[in-house]
């Protein structure tokens, strides 16, 4: 479409119909339709305000009323001639319309993802400003810059700063102290020069801030300098201005917080349509239409056009307190030069969005905000909380909703969205008077205290605008999962057969179809998703009509469930249907496996545990067992009783074992039983070997930490060497992590590695791809507050990537050592526990619903007395806040930044209530913690750790965090928190990985059914990250920890590739110190 077409048989045929491509008030007044709004200058320069500040979307005409101000105050007295200010107003425009001093700076440009672009782009606006009064200064023979004006050349204003922003190459090098002064400084020159004060005109001051938010900026010191920067610029320009004499301010959506406080007391903010006085001059009023439709030229070229035609789709947006309505110039205009350039009338949607919106398209598809969509749709009005001031905060929350899970989006984010749309022009919001409870136009909602609003779609453009981005964002969501169309269409095929019949066989066609569907997807992460796949691609497809009363039917008649369907609830139905086809064939590998792990206190000799190991399996074998696990380095064996063997030896037929291996091999035969131990395997080497190990040169082994995996027939099936040694400087190591996994004649694939190898990426991470059913996981854990207490580590693991352990514990009490158990993944613990009280218990497992009965949990703590607990010391390195539980609620986000100045932030809301508070007891403050950084563990080993949590303090101070009260009877517990969603975006790749974390005062975590963890994929920058969020759904009230633990793995250090002595030192000392521990309770 020609942008700027000339009417062919009318009688000034070099005057165009439109210009839809030129904001210039010049350019615009040689049209046919342009429409005198001159009066506008006489409304601002008469307001009682000095500085205003007009909001408005885009599209209604701000940039030319600028510019049309803007050539009022330079004097172009030609240009007034025969419209309204000079006919209408004779002696305003002869006072006013003379050259004054005019600051014009456009600010729409001036965006960026990083401080250093956003300044860049400042200084280029400043530098355009500077260029337009380029008439003050010459170049002289020698290349300087001196004054044109006399005043100026006499005065104290030192022509070189002038050139400093005059000059481009010049004004980019200038700090921001120097930019945010600039235009007082120009000020100063012009009214120097001109005497008498200055006009300064802004236009799109808020796409700065909204750049911030939308173009990603990724460093939050980054958003707080710009942020700040700006505020400075203004409030300079605006009110620390002494040569000021008035100023408007253009923009789409004010932003609370963007001047600063002192610029805000002088600012008159009218929002869009909010005052009958300048309320006509944007966009067209009903009777400028009409007017343009009765000119002649306007006739001949479209005279299919008439009134009833452009409100039929681009019917007026309503004024607060009037009868007038407010037309889009960009539609109506658009709509009469595709008349008159193609001969026809075709209705199309002009919208423009603006650039905020088109950033948050996606929104459109979250279920909570469609269902509002599509209430507006069907003409109804929606009535939300209207939020008194939207700041940068707010949009950075509505720019993150795009990256949460489907029905995550709370009420009041989903308002706040709604909010922002009729702010950006999409609704007309009408107000609700709080004591009549009357129904009024009103979009100044910002500055009353009115706590509710009415929205309703002012025009069917906007409505079907609207209604295209939502489905249409609807189905592009759902093609991001890479769905076949062969899968799509047997999908909606059997859907349409269970429509038209209520057979079982077309049920069962169904739930096949949707099982290939989801099985063959990329990306799914949990049900909501699916059921937002099924549901849209429904509803998007060609066999169904989307009707304004939010609803789906069938384009014929015929037998079947309904004529109209609800989607939701029959596609929830089948979705039930498949989920639980799935959950069926996973659950009968399960039906009839019976596992038995170990908790197990060694004596200090290898033959004597070998022979309570046999008496064990004894006596829990009169319940056939699978598979039993023995915990780590509860055997005792060592160098002088380490053992050789091959997979696929039977030590039970053969004497040339050592006696232990041997009976251990026939105890697993005569038990029928699969069977898991760890002892000390040696490997014969070759001593001349230059890498060869201190073992390998003075013994002539390699020593090795192996878990032996025996099968019912006795015979050795395969072994897996530890390759994450916690110190243990008598073994090595093998060269690489192995990957183990065994196939088990009942049914299920089983990896398996030993202890610290829970904390690292290999071989622990890597086994998950090799699609392994469980994990045999003996252990000789050291608990550690607040984090890394054993069954808190073992059910982190299991919860966060939902695979099955079984983990057998070494039991020693005064090191700490104890926590064995069956954990189902996202089940949770189904048998386990600690021997708090030192001693040896197998655990059944006997099926998912065979759990074991809770126990209490106070008399578990109790029993947790004097049970060693370490310290983990890095937690004084953390970015903490002291939790105040005497407020209800909370909802905060803490950052740590490290070194180099890089952020990782939490986001925290809490509920609490508390009890009172008895003096003569101990309880317990809490913290909110964030560090993403590197610990060490023990001296051992190196890690990077990224942690969002609450924990536990024996007090305020932060030394006393990640500690217990020695006596458990005097502790009392007033707080119970009542609500807690932590959350938190990661990188997402293979070297990091997220746990849910918990601990209640047993020092056992708190049941998966009474938490919620999830986790979804989002964009930053180019960047792919994963949001994590874990939340309570029961009250708790023994807390001691509950965390977001993540690892990163790219940050972690090898054991004994650190040459630094001194941790090796630590870690001898602490591995030390617990070998006499267990030594002692041995004896």
């Amino acid at each position: 479409m020609n942008k700027s077409s000339s009417l062919k048989d009318s009688k000034d045929s070099k005057k165009a119909l439109c210009e839809l491509e030129s904001h210039k008030f010049p350019t615009i007044k040689k049209t046919v339709t342009f429409v005198d709004k001159t009066l506008f200058i006489k409304c601002v320069l008469s307001d009682a305000r000095k500085i205003v500040l007009l909001t408005a979307p885009r599209s209604f005409g701000k940039t030319t009323l600028m510019d049309m101000l803007k050539q009022f105050l330079l004097g172009k007295t030609d240009l007034f001639k025969n419209l309204k200010i000079c006919t209408e107003e004779t002696q305003f425009f002869s006072k006013h319309c003379r050259s004054h001093p005019v600051i014009h700076i456009d600010l729409g440009s001036v965006r960026g993802s990083s401080f250093t672009q956003v300044k860049h782009k400042l200084s280029f606006a400043i530098n355009r400003a500077f260029q337009e009064h380029k008439y003050l200064v010459k170049k002289t023979d020698d290349g300087r810059i001196v004054w044109t004006s006399e005043k100026l050349s006499i005065s104290h204003i030192d022509v070189e700063r002038f050139e400093d922003f005059y000059v481009r190459k010049k004004c980019v090098t200038l700090r921001e102290a120097d930019l945010e002064a600039s235009l007082t400084f120009l000020s100063e020159v012009l009214h120097t020069h001109y005497e008498e004060k200055v006009f300064i005109l802004i236009d799109e001051y808020d796409a700065p801030a909204v750049g911030l938010v939308f173009e990603s900026c990724p460093n939050k010191d980054d958003i707080r300098l710009i942020h700040d920067c700006l505020k400075r610029f203004v409030a300079n320009t605006l009110k620390f201005n002494d040569f000021i004499e008035r100023s408007l301010i253009f923009a789409c959506v004010r932003l609370a917080g963007a001047f600063s406080g002192d610029a805000a007391r002088v600012i008159k903010h009218y929002p869009f349509l909010s005052d009958f006085r300048y309320a006509p001059y944007l966009g067209f009023t009903d009777e400028e239409v009409k007017q343009l439709l009765e000119l002649p030229e306007v006739k001949a070229a479209c005279g299919k056009v008439t009134f009833k035609t452009i409100t039929k789709w681009y019917d007026g947006y309503m004024v607060s307190n009037s009868p007038l309505k407010i037309f889009s110039s960009w539609s109506v205009l658009n709509l009469l030069e595709g008349v008159y350039t193609t001969g026809t009338l075709k209705y199309s949607s002009f919208w423009i969005d603006t650039g905020h919106v088109e950033n948050l398209r996606e929104l459109f598809a979250e279920p909570s905000v469609r269902e509002k969509i599509e209430e507006l749709i069907s003409d109804s009005e929606v009535k939300i909380r209207r939020v008194p001031s939207v700041n940068v905060q707010h949009l950075k929350s509505l720019r993150q909703l795009i990256f949460l899970e489907f029905d995550e989006i709370s009420e009041e984010n989903v308002e706040l969205f709604l909010q922002f749309l009729a702010d950006s022009g999409y609704f007309n919001i009408l107000s609700i008077d709080k004591k009549k409870d009357e129904i009024e136009t009103n979009t100044e909602h910002f500055e009353n205290d009115s706590k509710w609003c009415i929205l309703k779609i002012p025009n069917f453009e906007i409505k079907q605008h609207i209604r295209n981005v939502c489905y249409s964002e609807a189905l592009a969501t759902v093609f991001e999962f890479n769905l076949k169309a062969t899968s799509i269409e047997n999908y909606l095929s059997a859907l349409k057969l269970v429509l038209e019949s209520t057979s079982e066989r077309a049920f069962v066609d169904l739930a096949n179809a949707v099982l290939v569907l989801l099985s063959e997807s990329q990306g799914i992460m949990n049900e909501k998703e699916h059921h937002h796949i099924l549901y849209t691609l429904a509803y998007n497809s060609k066999y169904f009509e989307i009707h304004s009363e939010v609803q789906i039917k069938k384009k014929r008649k015929g037998p079947g469930i309904a004529n109209t369907l609800d989607m939701v609830i029959i596609n929830m139905i089948f979705l039930a249907l498949c989920l639980s086809i799935l959950a069926f064939s996973q659950a009968a590998k399960w039906d009839n496996v019976n596992i038995a792990v170990v908790e197990y206190q060694p004596v200090d000799n290898v033959s004597l545990n070998a022979k309570q190991y046999i008496e064990i399996l004894k006596n829990i074998t009169n319940t056939k067992l699978d598979l039993v696990v023995f915990p780590e380095d509860t055997l005792r064996s060592d160098r002088n009783t380490s053992v050789e063997f091959k997979v696929l030896d039977t030590p039970c037929d053969s004497d040339t074992f050592a006696d232990f291996l041997h009976d251990l091999s026939c105890a697993a035969r005569l038990s029928r039983t699969y069977l898991a131990v760890n002892l000390v395997e040696k490997v014969k080497c070759d001593k001349s070997e230059a890498d060869s190990s201190d073992n390998c040169k003075n013994y002539g082994f390699y020593f090795y930490n192996t878990d032996v995996i025996f099968d019912r027939n006795g015979t050795i099936v395969n072994r897996y060497r530890k390759y994450n040694l916690f110190g243990e400087y008598s073994m090595d190591r093998p060269e690489t992590p192995e990957e183990i996994v065994t196939e088990t004649d009942f049914g299920l694939k089983l990896g398996v590695f030993t202890c610290f190898d829970i904390l690292f990426k290999a071989p622990a991470q890597e086994l998950l791809k090799d699609g392994i059913d469980a994990v045999i996981y003996p252990t000789m854990w050291f608990s550690e507050l607040p984090f890394l207490t054993a069954m808190q580590a073992q059910q982190m693991w299991s919860y966060g990537h939902n695979i099955t352990l079984f983990a057998a514990g070494a039991n020693s009490r005064s090191a700490g050592s104890g926590g064995s158990g069956v954990y189902r993944g996202v089940k949770g613990l189904t048998v386990g526990g600690v021997v708090a009280e030192g001693g040896t218990q197998a655990f059944i497992y006997q099926g998912d619903d065979k759990k074991q009965a809770s126990e209490d949990v106070d008399e578990l703590a109790k029993k947790m007395d004097g049970f060693h607990l370490k310290v983990d010391d890095s937690v004084q390195d953390y970015k903490t806040v002291v939790l105040n539980t005497s407020v209800k609620s909370t909802k905060t986000e803490l950052c740590y930044e490290n070194e180099d100045k890089e952020q990782f932030c939490c986001n925290f809301t809490v509920e609490t209530t508390l009890d009172a508070i008895k003096p003569d007891l101990n309880f317990y403050t809490y913290r909110l913690v964030a560090f993403s950084g590197i610990r060490s563990y023990s001296g051992v080993a190196n890690g990077g750790i990224e942690i969002c949590g609450i924990i536990a303090c024996l007090n305020n101070s932060l030394t006393s965090c990640a500690q217990r009260f020695p006596n458990y009877d005097k502790v009392q517990w007033p707080v119970t928190f009542e609500k807690i969603t932590i959350s938190a975006n990661f990188e997402k790749s293979e070297n990091h990985t997220q746990f849910p974390n918990s601990l209640k005062s047993s020092i056992r975590p708190i049941d998966t059914t009474e938490t919620a963890w999830s986790g979804s994929q989002v964009t930053r920058d180019g960047k792919d990250l994963i949001e994590r969020k874990f939340s309570i759904t029961k009250p708790q009230n023994r807390l001691l920890t509950f965390a977001i633990f993540g690892r990163n793995f790219e940050q972690d250090s090898t054991p004994r590739d650190d040459n630094n002595s001194s941790g090796h030192l630590s870690a001898l000392w602490v591995l030390l110190c617990t070998s006499l521990f267990v030594l002692y309770e041995i004896k």
